[in-house]
């Protein structure tokens, strides 16, 4: 199991290294909306849906907003990673940072969190051990990242709606268990709207 995830985790790394590489460049339009947006349908053959979902929480008075994701997982995840798009590229919107900060992550040994501020797309990506030494995360609900956004004061877009996407090479949102089986999550978007002041 543990050469299992070592090799993982070296393919992870590949994964991430190569998206930054792909970030460098913006996308056409057309190849992002079509290659970039799948739907995603979630797999879990391991008893209850596991489910991934964000909720959004902004100041109506300023330009500033939080995105908070929630993962409920009714097994031990030793990794995972969560692709998010907050635009189309062209959208006014910015995403200042990530924060596992008093998560149910905060103890793992590997965080990342690639944003992409030309594709507007942020990957998060998690493993638990790398040593031998740090457990899975445990069985539970709870919240995994924090993500800040903020925008042009009198945008004129009326509101965005956070999703996950796919993310080139081959980034898309996943768990894996402690066995090195793979889980796709149901995602819950509902609460992900930002709104923008229109601009007068």
């Amino acid at each position: 199991m543990k050469r299992s995830l070592i090799i993982f985790f070296v393919l992870f790394c590949f994964v991430l290294t190569s998206s930054v590489v792909l970030a460098q460049k913006k996308l056409p339009a057309e190849k992002t909306a079509k290659k970039q947006l799948p739907r995603v349908s979630y797999v879990d053959k391991f008893g209850k849906p596991d489910t991934c979902s964000i909720e959004v929480k902004q100041d109506k008075k300023g330009n500033k907003a939080v995105a908070t994701v929630t993962l409920f997982n009714d097994e031990k995840v030793a990794a995972l990673t969560v692709p998010l798009r907050f635009g189309d590229g062209k959208t006014p919107i910015y995403c200042d940072s990530v924060s596992f900060v008093k998560t149910r992550v905060d103890y793992f040994q590997l965080k990342s969190a690639l944003i992409d501020s030309a594709n507007q797309t942020v990957l998060i990506g998690l493993i638990a051990d790398l040593s031998g030494k740090v457990p899975a995360l445990d069985k539970g609900k709870g919240d995994v990242a924090h993500v800040y956004f903020t925008w042009k004061t009198g945008a004129k877009a009326e509101a965005v709606t956070l999703d996950t996407t796919f993310i080139r090479p081959s980034n898309s949102l996943k768990l894996v268990t402690e066995n090195v089986k793979d889980i796709i999550p149901y995602w819950d978007n509902k609460k992900a709207q930002i709104e923008f002041r229109t601009a007068k």
